[in-house]
């Protein structure tokens, strides 16, 4: 069996690595810290189980998932992120992982999630299994919250451009930029510019009118 660890974080490698090694002691152990050298790995042996953080330096879409998983149908994995567990795991599983844990759980948690995964089964947290029992499956438009000046300055934002800017293409005080920018924040549920791409992606706001 061979597991592949994929996070820029060395405590975080080192704790899933030990936790595989003491589950599976004949298994062999990977672990590469960025996406460039994810491909290369792939294309030139198999895993049993790719171990994925979404939230590193560079960015991890969902096209990238859908992308390996193409390119190995076999290939079991597990999304172990920071990322808003409400806002992104629904929209990740139907992408194809097996699982996704927020990194807040226990590792006993994804001690479970191995095993079910594993056995080619998914594995629900009790709060994604509950939301997915909901009518409110994570599908709606959360961009729907925002005003239209909100909407207006999250352009922006997804452009680059800093506050200061903003202030200016939109002739407003700094402070109402910045009240505009912590609402968006918390009505998507999101915490920095990545996780906002992120949902741009999933819900394909800039293609639509």
């Amino acid at each position: 069996m061979k597991f592949l660890i994929a996070d820029d974080h060395d405590i975080v490698r080192l704790g899933v690595k030990l936790l595989l090694q003491k589950k599976y002691p004949d298994a062999g152990v990977t672990e590469i810290t960025d996406y460039n050298k994810i491909l290369g790995k792939l294309k030139g042996d198999d895993y049993d189980l790719l171990i994925l953080d979404i939230h590193m330096q560079e960015t991890c879409t969902i096209e990238f998932i859908r992308h390996l998983i193409s390119l190995k149908p076999a290939l079991r994995i597990i999304i172990l992120s920071y990322l808003p567990e409400d806002v992104f795991a629904i929209h990740y599983l139907k992408a194809g992982v097996m699982a996704y844990i927020h990194k807040k759980y226990d590792i006993e948690i994804l001690s479970k999630a191995v095993d079910c995964v594993l056995t080619d089964r998914k594995f629900l947290t009790a709060g994604v299994n509950e939301r997915m029992l909901h009518k409110d499956t994570g599908d709606e438009n959360l961009f729907a919250r925002l005003s239209e000046r909100e909407i207006e300055v999250l352009h922006y934002m997804l452009q680059g451009y800093v506050s200061s800017e903003i202030c200016n293409k939109m002739n407003l005080h700094s402070t109402t930029i910045s009240t505009y920018k912590n609402r968006i924040f918390e009505k998507l549920h999101t915490n920095n510019i990545m996780e906002l791409n992120e949902l741009v992606t999933i819900h394909d706001l800039l293609k639509k009118p």
